[in-house]
């Protein structure tokens, strides 16, 4: 029995809330859970913050993405991953910048920004393949790449421990030792809110797409997206109030190159995904993001004034409306 269309719409609407919620607060609780496990068996706050909370952030999008490569949705996943890098990129910023200026610390100028740009510009050399026939719309991708991508992540992970002081940030302070039955507990509920949640939202991303004839990849883009990054919007709430910006923008970058090579690399262990050319816009988008915040210590000072604030949320709306007139 084929349901009434508002009906339809309301049901799928519904569901998908419920789905990204669960990613969100699924993610929250798998993170509380790994830090309380990680103060049980002994690990610095450095380490901590470097692997748990620094990957964490990034939960959801991984969740979704893993999901969507199992259910054969590879646009979902490559718009996941490059909207995500848009919003963390110029939306997240760009807010923060309305109500106080944004400090580029020395080891953001260093790491986690230039390594970015590299890993972006190297993955623009790899999917914009000028040997390939021009009728070709995409170039596929396989797990050797994804392979490569998680190589590079262990790499990232590597010069960030080596090179962060022992104040590496983490999020909450916890202090105690907990129970091993409630870290179980956290850890448990958190991953399969995680994979319910991926799961639920990537479907009905997919059915949306159906009912609205807007192509899953925007929606993916920018509904996902939005949603995913959450974590890294609390991250920016805390900053703004503890006035620490170089949290922020070291986070931002930290989780858009874990989504470019931990959630991409993980999908493409999973199945092959072709990247279509037009994508090249959105990664060309965050691209240009990262050299604007690199390059702005040459001619403001090491902090992006509040009078960028209308620039990055300008850019930011620039590319929804771009993504809604080419993909309806």
């Amino acid at each position: 029995m084929e349901l009434p269309l508002w009906l339809d719409w309301t049901i799928t609407l519904i569901l998908l809330i419920a789905g990204l919620s669960a990613l969100v607060y699924g993610g929250d609780l798998f993170v509380h859970g790994a830090i309380l496990f990680s103060r049980r068996t002994g690990w610095s706050q450095r380490l901590t913050g470097l692997t748990i909370v620094a990957i964490g952030t990034s939960l959801p999008e991984l969740a979704s993405s893993v999901s969507a490569s199992i259910q054969g949705y590879g646009e979902v996943v490559v718009g996941n991953v490059l909207g995500s890098n848009v919003c963390n990129t110029f939306l997240i910023p760009g807010v923060a910048l309305l109500v106080m200026a944004l400090r580029v610390e020395s080891a953001v100028r260093r790491i986690e920004i230039p390594m970015f740009i590299g890993l972006s510009v190297l993955f623009l050399l790899v999917v914009s393949d000028p040997g390939r026939e021009q009728h070709v719309p995409g170039i596929p991708l396989y797990w050797n790449t994804g392979l490569i991508l998680l190589l590079i992540l262990a790499a990232f992970l590597y010069v960030l421990y080596q090179t962060a002081g022992k104040k590496a940030y983490i999020p909450e302070q916890v202090e105690e030792i907990a129970p091993w039955p409630r870290i179980f507990l956290l850890t448990s509920v958190g991953l399969i809110l995680l994979s319910g949640g991926g799961w639920l939202a990537v479907r009905q991303i997919a059915h949306l797409a159906q009912l609205s004839g807007i192509a899953s990849y925007a929606l993916s883009a920018v509904i996902l997206a939005v949603a995913t990054s959450l974590p890294e919007i609390s991250v920016t709430i805390a900053s703004v109030r503890r006035k620490a910006s170089s949290i922020m923008l070291g986070n931002v970058f930290g989780s858009n190159f874990f989504n470019l090579s931990g959630v991409l690399g993980v999908s493409l262990l999973i199945q092959p995904i072709v990247f279509q050319k037009v994508y090249l816009v959105d990664l060309l988008v965050a691209l240009a993001g990262a050299l604007l915040i690199l390059a702005n210590p040459y001619f403001r000072g090491y902090y992006l004034p509040r009078a960028y604030a209308p620039i990055f949320l300008s850019v930011y709306a620039g590319y929804l409306i771009w993504l809604f007139l080419r993909y309806t």
